[in-house]
């Protein structure tokens, strides 16, 4: 008795056959040589997509702002270098939400999550938040908080937001300059 298996097996044989039989051999050739084509192409781009994303990457690392990107649910799914450096975290947190994220940090997650109000109003909205000024504490080191100077601006995928890119900017010493010059700002 033939099983299902067996059967499907015979029918591609008998198909194969028939097609060497026909002449149609060349086909099958030249069906193969196009799809090695593409599979080349695609690699090719491929490399050059991949090439273009770490020279991206390498580039805001090189930064000196922190720069990270949160989808609408805070969660931190893209960061710099310098984002590690301030906040002292490590990659563990990305793609986690705030009640998963084990960090022995807690400056570092109520920054978070006073960053996520001024978040969902620019995913509401659409619009930007720029120049926003405050105190953050992420407790690297067991400093003081620092002033920031934070850009947020809704990021777009597929024509929907997906949520936000954060652009923050350590100001603590240039306030610091200025206040001992006597300059208020």
């Amino acid at each position: 008795m033939i099983n299902l298996m067996d059967n499907k097996i015979i029918k591609t044989f008998m198909y194969l056959s028939n097609t060497v039989q026909k002449g149609n051999l060349r086909d099958i050739k030249e069906l193969k040589e196009k799809l090695d084509n593409n599979t080349l192409k695609l690699e090719r781009i491929y490399d050059s997509m991949y090439i273009d994303y770490k020279i991206l990457e390498n580039l805001i690392d090189l930064l000196p702002a922190i720069v990270f990107l949160k989808d609408k649910d805070n969660r931190i799914i893209k960061a710099n270098k310098k984002f590690y450096e301030e906040t002292g975290v490590d990659e563990s947190i990305l793609n986690k939400v705030l009640h998963e994220i084990d960090s022995n940090n807690e400056k570092f997650i109520n920054s978070i999550k006073k960053y996520y109000t001024n978040d969902l109003e620019v995913i509401r909205t659409g619009k930007p938040k720029l120049n926003i000024i405050e105190r953050l504490c992420f407790d690297k080191n067991g400093s003081e908080c620092d002033l920031y100077k934070t850009d947020k601006i809704p990021f777009v995928v597929n024509n929907e937001i997906a949520g936000v890119a954060c652009f923050s900017i350590n100001i603590t010493e240039i306030f610091n300059l200025l206040k001992n010059e006597g300059i208020s700002i």
